[in-house]
């Protein structure tokens, strides 16, 4: 493979960035790596396959100010499952590695239980003030009082699951965004300990 070849390649898995920043990205080390005077095989040895290398930059772009630019493009989970690709395609030491994967899998797996614990719970809540409002109209006609007062409390766990809800989709997305902040903070010291010459945010 020649340089222009990895290029080309690597400019390829560019494309979940904007083509503005993939034009630059790409004239940056297109200019680099011909004025380096290395091989290809040298580039590979220090950078990394085109696909891998590309992850790598991508996830700095992402952890490094231009996360609103790309986010018009990506969702949220694309953005961060982006951010996992670039961290996974950098080199680290396996003590190091085992450590931070198993930090941000424990993060991960109580972020997950926690959101999935409290919409089972809003659900079941909703869930049962319907149950109390049809139950109401079926018994409304034979027990005016019964039904009346089943219907009005089904109605006001209803109200009250549909209040919860909304509080409950906010603090979603706060614990999504202090796993976001988690997620680029381990990119970035992963990246500080193995960045080389050159493997840098052209921004």
């Amino acid at each position: 493979m020649e340089i222009r070849a990895y290029l080309e390649e690597f400019k390829s898995h560019l494309r979940p960035l904007p083509k503005a920043e993939q034009e630059e990205i790409y004239a940056y080390y297109e200019e680099f790596f011909l004025d380096s005077g290395k091989s290809v095989a040298e580039i590979k040895s220090e950078y990394g396959n085109p696909r891998n290398f590309a992850r790598i930059i991508i996830a700095d772009t992402l952890m490094n100010g231009d996360v609103m630019v790309v986010e018009k493009k990506m969702s949220k989970v694309s953005v961060a499952w982006m951010i996992i690709l670039g961290i996974l395609a950098t080199p680290m030491i396996l003590p190091f590695a085992v450590g931070m994967f198993a930090l941000l899998i424990g993060v991960s797996a109580t972020v997950a239980s926690l959101a999935f614990s409290i919409y089972v719970g809003l659900f079941s809540f909703g869930i049962a003030g319907l149950v109390m409002f049809v139950s109401g109209i079926s018994v409304v006609f034979t027990s005016f009082a019964t039904g009346v007062f089943s219907m009005g409390m089904g109605l006001l766990l209803m109200g009250a699951f549909m209040i919860l809800l909304r509080l409950a989709n906010k603090f979603t997305a706060f614990l999504f965004r202090l796993f976001m902040n988690l997620l680029k903070w381990m990119g970035r010291l992963i990246m500080r300990k193995n960045k080389k010459g050159g493997m840098t945010n052209v921004k």
